[in-house]
Order: C-alpha cells, then sequence, then structure tokens
C-alpha cells in the first residue's frame, strides 16, 4: 500500500475510496452494525456480491466502505 497518497486532513471515506479506485479484483467494504464503529473487511468482487444479497437476507447492508 502506498501510503503517500494519504493526506492526514482527508477523513477514511477518502481512504477508502481511493482503495477501491485502484484495487481491480477486491473492494474494501463495510458492514452497517447499527453503531458508530466501522466493520471493515475486504471482499474479492465476487464475494462482495454474495456478500450483499445474503446481508439483505438478514436485514443488514454491506456496501463500499467510502459509502457507509
Amino acid at each position: 500500500i502506498d501510503t503517500a497518497a494519504f493526506d492526514d486532513s482527508q477523513c477514511i471515506g477518502d481512504w477508502c475510496a481511493h482503495f477501491n479506485s485502484t484495487w481491480k479484483n477486491h473492494k474494501l467494504v463495510g458492514m452497517d452494525i447499527g453503531t458508530d464503529s466501522l466493520v471493515l473487511m475486504v471482499l474479492s468482487n465476487e464475494e462482495f456480491k454474495t456478500a450483499q444479497e445474503l446481508a439483505k437476507e438478514l436485514l443488514h447492508r454491506i456496501d463500499v466502505a467510502e459509502r457507509l
């Protein structure tokens, strides 16, 4: 990970967007657990789609991290 691309004045959402714009086969995603905490995970693109579908069945939300 090239940390030179990150600026201290940016927020975590900006950093997450940077990862997701540079990674081709994976996504940095987050799961909304209804608190102020962040649950982040790296999933392959295929795993991400499956996780989103399964989360909906459980009335939860998984999305790319910058959208949470």
